[in-house]
């Protein structure tokens, strides 16, 4: 029996380029296709790697220096302002993305999930849409990211409140073990829960692929754009 809509799950950290990538095409495809029931559950890229015996891309320096000219090309073609900070490495190692993330989840929470798209995005731009790229962590960068990204005053404290709790530290945990459950290695991935078993996808360039398995139409990186000429 074919589904209405299939429910699909992005696993993302916002400490990954490719994640940032790849949630601002799914999710300008959440607003074209009818066929989805997107999710968006955020999660540790290094708890990733250490469960799966992987190393961070950027460390390795061949790898490293392929990606900034791969992601520069990718988001330039997907119309994503975006750019490696000069900072990364610092952001990424020294500040890390666990309280962020924490408070993306009680974020996720607290609007039952309405503005989790806006206030993922928010983050993500603080850190690739910037440089050198600002800090993620603190209370003020989150009341600047929510306010961004529409969330009412009252609202954004209550958040701020709530991701202290253990229990959204206990949510990300459950969302890392998840992915890795589903066979991650990075992120970000995308996984399809279709009758048959789940599909993972690997990376942010899955999206046609994505489209053909749930019986969608691929239309580029930008099908809003597009659907509107």
């Amino acid at each position: 029996m074919a589904l209405a809509k299939f429910p699909v799950t992005f696993f993302f950290d916002v400490l990954s380029p490719y994640s940032y990538i790849g949630f601002e095409i799914l999710t300008r495809y959440n607003k074209v296709w009818t066929k989805m029931d997107l999710k968006l559950k955020p999660c540790s890229i290094f708890h990733v790697f250490k469960e799966s015996g992987n190393k961070a891309p950027m460390t390795i320096p061949a790898k490293g220096a392929h990606l900034t000219h791969d992601l520069n090309r990718v988001s330039k073609m997907a119309e994503i302002p975006f750019g490696v900070p000069s900072n990364f490495l610092s952001l990424a190692f020294e500040q890390g993305s666990s309280k962020t993330l924490k408070f993306i989840a009680a974020g996720d929470f607290v609007t039952q999930s309405k503005a989790t798209e806006n206030l993922t995005r928010q983050i993500f731009k603080r850190v690739f849409a910037n440089n050198p790229g600002l800090e993620i962590s603190s209370p003020q960068a989150w009341l600047e990211a929510g306010n961004a990204a529409g969330i009412d005053d009252s609202t954004l404290s209550e958040i701020i409140i709530q991701a202290e709790k253990p229990q959204f530290k206990a949510k990300v945990v459950e969302n890392t073990k998840e992915a890795v459950g589903f066979g991650a290695f990075g992120l970000p991935i995308t996984v399809i829960h279709a009758p048959e078993g789940p599909i993972m996808l690997f990376g942010s360039d899955r999206i046609e692929l994505l489209a053909h398995l749930i019986g969608e139409t691929y239309l580029g990186p930008n099908p809003i754009k597009k659907s509107n000429l």
